[in-house]
């Protein structure tokens, strides 16, 4: 991945960041562990090697289970002065960054994405999709420019590649392994971001949760897919914070009989988040899906968001499933 495309393009976006005083840095909406640990690694990276300060923003709540990243509690969710350089992370669609566009007049944007060139915009975008997240893009920018990678900044790049990988279950690549093994060297922990992402006094309640969800999976035997739905009621009975569920599709596309699978939940009332898994031998392009309702990712894990009421999402996301199987056939 290391070309001389990829060396300019580096070079470029850290002269703009050089120059620049007023730095705003933003991650995708409902944050996950690589935007977090993108939007993080790069603002301790940035302070350490730079001396520059930024704003770390959100258009969402941040997960509380990676509150031991850190600078973690900079997180703003308004953005009250115009910056003079943006930088995206993780993001795919702008419109996902959740910015007021009046914010960035006279900003110069540069984005980082291991998301297929979709809607991605800057006056450089660095994109690559053959790395298994946007940290482990970061990680070969900050070893290009030659910025030095601290224990803390290791910590939150290594947080993006284990949840954006299953903890190396898919999406996965030997450059993948190589980096992870330096960000260890630098001080980064493995078993340390596994406990905190998932505490083991939470660890046997979401467990047994995953279990009475699993049962209400729902298997599609027309179109050959597991869909497991979740309205706000159900949601918000269950006490827990949206990323807890995010591993469910997984477990659910790892059924030998299907061939992919689909979570949907209402995490807020009217906004649906869904999430796609599937597998290369099993020959379902599960981002088409994600593209008709929106959204994007990889060709076998993909996302999307809409909002709209949960039934009318619900025979929406049936409808693209429909229009894409048979499309397919």
């Amino acid at each position: 991945m290391i070309t001389n495309e990829f060396r300019e393009k580096c070079w470029k976006a850290l002269a703009i960041i050089q120059e620049s005083q007023h730095i705003v840095l933003a991650g995708h909406r409902n944050p996950d562990g690589d935007a977090i640990g993108s939007t993080l690694g790069f603002y301790n990276a940035l302070y350490e090697n730079e001396g520059k300060e930024a704003l770390v923003y959100s258009g969402d709540s941040v997960p509380t289970s990676f509150d031991f990243l850190a600078g973690y509690s900079l997180f703003a969710h308004t953005i009250d002065w115009y910056p003079d350089c943006f930088i995206g992370f993780d993001y795919g669609d702008f419109e996902r960054l959740n910015v007021p566009d009046d914010v960035l007049y006279g900003a110069r944007i540069v984005s980082f994405d291991h998301h297929p060139q979709r809607r991605q915009y800057g006056d450089v975008c660095i994109i690559e999709t053959q790395v298994a997240s946007t940290t482990e893009l970061l990680y070969y920018f900050m070893k290009e420019v030659g910025w030095h990678i601290s224990a803390r900044v290791a910590q939150c790049l290594l947080t993006g590649i284990i949840t954006d990988t299953g903890a190396f279950a898919h999406n996965s690549f030997e450059s993948t392994f190589h980096a992870t093994g330096d960000l260890m060297q630098c001080g980064a922990s493995i078993s340390h971001i596994q406990q905190r992402i998932m505490d083991k006094q939470s660890q046997q309640r979401i467990l047994n949760l995953w279990g009475s969800l699993l049962a209400k999976a729902h298997r599609d035997d027309e179109y050959n897919f597991l869909a497991l739905f979740i309205s706000f009621s159900e949601f918000q009975s269950y006490d827990i914070e949206l990323d807890q569920l995010a591993g469910i599709v997984s477990v659910l596309n790892r059924s030998a009989d299907v061939d992919f699978a689909i979570l949907v939940v209402e995490y807020d009332k009217g906004i649906v988040k869904g999430s796609l898994r599937g597998e290369e031998t099993k020959g379902v392009v599960v981002s088409r899906i994600a593209q008709q309702l929106g959204g994007g990712g990889h060709p076998y894990a993909a996302g999307f968001s809409l909002q709209m009421p949960f039934e009318s999402a619900r025979a929406r996301i049936l409808e693209a499933i429909q229009q894409c199987q048979n499309a397919a056939y």
